[in-house]
């Protein structure tokens, strides 16, 4: 179980773009997969890494929840 308190670090503002047909954002240049998106959610691939040795590169996961 996962649980804690929210911390708040800051706003920071910067531009971007969002493709929804190939869930892709653009945030000042760098593009990043969004894996779901909807009013209160939102996932990003964070980082590819090939964690079980498997040759195959696994995502990384950003969760975030409004």
């Amino acid at each position: 179980m996962i649980s804690g308190n929210c911390e708040n670090h800051g706003t920071e503002t910067q531009p971007y773009s969002y493709d929804a047909v190939q869930k892709k954002l653009v945030i000042d240049g760098e593009t990043i997969e969004v894996v779901s998106i909807n009013n209160n959610k939102l996932q990003l691939v964070e980082a590819y890494e090939d964690i079980n040795g498997d040759n195959v590169d696994d995502k990384f996961i950003l969760y975030l929840v409004k």
